[in-house]
Formats: structure tokens, C-alpha cells, sequence
């Protein structure tokens, strides 16, 4: 769930009262706004209009000559609730959790999995294996070299480097290219069969 955008030290969203029961929105200031535009994704933009032009929290609120409005997403009602949900101290433990994904996504992202550079469920399934492999063979390569104290003089697997360095090499060859992977320290890649 993305964050509530930033208004440059205005009232935001979350300062207004949403009722979609009634479709209504209060202000700070208690005025209650019942006109809105309905917008072609489905949602509302509810319109304060004049009634901005004589509050005293106006600087606080808009800088727009016509006032402020709000906009009201078609699933607000789900959004308030995922956002109720994270300031839990579930919710927070949830987020980590999730940071520790996005990382490893993106990893694959640097990878190349972006953009499917074959045509077919198949092969692109076997680029996305590819990658993960190729993410996983790094992770164990750092990781070694992290248990033998980060020294140059490391062997990994049974004192031989060469497995790990061949495979990455022929990866690379494949045009996976894998520029400063040395520096990532991050969890394997888990492989997902479907």
C-alpha cells in the first residue's frame, strides 16, 4: 500500500472525513462537501468550492482560487482499511516482511526479468529460472565469502571455486550480465514451480 501523498505541509487526505455511506466529505474546518464529479475509473471528486474562499484554515488547506477538493478512489473503502491495517503492529511486521520481497524482485529486475527476451510461456518461464539461478549462485558466493572472514584467499564449496565461477561465467556469456553482483548481500531467490 503506497503511502498518502505529499501536499507540501497542506491538510492531507487523511485530515478530511470520508463518509462513503453517505457520500460526503468534511473538513478541518467542519464544512461538509455533498457535490462531487464522478471520475471515468470510478471514483469521486468531492469539491469544496466557495466555501473555501472565507476559512480561516485556507492557508493550511489549498492554495487553489477555487477551493480545495478530494479525491475519492472507486475501492476507498478497502484502501482506508489497508491503511488502518498497517499502523498495526501486525501490519508493520507484515511491511518488513515485504521489504525483504521487493528486494529480492528487484535484484531480478537488475537481472533482466523486466522484459521477456523470448516468445513463449516456456521460454520466458526459463529466463525467469535462469535469473533466479544465476541470483542464487551469487547469494552463495557472497555468502561464503562472508563466512571466510570477506578474505580473497576463499574457496567456496569444498575448496573449489571454480564451480561457482564457471557458472556464473557461462551465464554472463548468455547475456546475463551481472556487473558489481559482488556487493549483493541478500537472502536466495526462492524458484516457484507452476
Amino acid at each position: 500500500m503506497p503511502q498518502e501523498a505529499s501536499r507540501n505541509d497542506l491538510y492531507p487526505k487523511s485530515a478530511f472525513e470520508i463518509d462513503l455511506e453517505h457520500n460526503t466529505v468534511t473538513c478541518p474546518a467542519g464544512e461538509v462537501a455533498t457535490v462531487y464529479r464522478a471520475t471515468e475509473t470510478g471514483g469521486k471528486t468531492f469539491v469544496f468550492g466557495w466555501v473555501c474562499r472565507d476559512c480561516p484554515l485556507r492557508a493550511l488547506c489549498t492554495t487553489s482560487k477555487t477551493g480545495r477538493s478530494v479525491s475519492v478512489h472507486a475501492q476507498e473503502a478497502m484502501l482506508q482499511s489497508a491503511r488502518a491495517y498497517q499502523k498495526t503492529p501486525e501490519g508493520r511486521s507484515r511491511l518488513r516482511e515485504r521489504v525483504v520481497i521487493e528486494h529480492r524482485l528487484a535484484r531480478l529486475g537488475q537481472l533482466g526479468i523486466g522484459q521477456a527476451r523470448y516468445v513463449s510461456r516456456k521460454k520466458t518461464k526459463f529466463q525467469l529460472m535462469l535469473a533466479c539461478t544465476l541470483a542464487n549462485l551469487r547469494w552463495t558466493w557472497n555468502w561464503e565469502a562472508d563466512q571466510a572472514g570477506g578474505s580473497e584467499n576463499w574457496a567456496p564449496i569444498g575448496g573449489s571455486g571454480r564451480f561457482l565461477r564457471t557458472c556464473c561465467g557461462l551465464l554472463e556469456r548468455f547475456g546475463w550480465f551481472v556487473a558489481g553482483c559482488g556487493a549483493v548481500k541478500a537472502a536466495p531467490v526462492a524458484l516457484v514451480a507452476s
